[in-house]
């Protein structure tokens, strides 16, 4: 699949992992977020107990 047969939607995500990649800081990811956004993750190996995160929060995980 080349660039020109991905619809709005793959392009985004292929840019967001690409930038996922190449980032110097979490500031690069910023706008790919909602302003409003909230990153649920579940129980798993890692984490224990469910968390909630909002924007400044996935940006400051980001940074760690």
């Amino acid at each position: 699949m080349n660039n020109r047969d991905l619809t709005e939607n793959e392009a985004l995500v292929l840019n967001f992992l690409k930038k996922l990649e190449t980032r110097k800081s979490s500031a690069e990811l910023k706008a790919f977020y909602h302003e409003e956004i909230e990153q649920i993750e579940y129980p798993n190996a890692i984490l224990k107990e469910k968390a909630s995160r909002n924007l400044s929060e996935i940006m400051a995980a980001s940074e760690r």
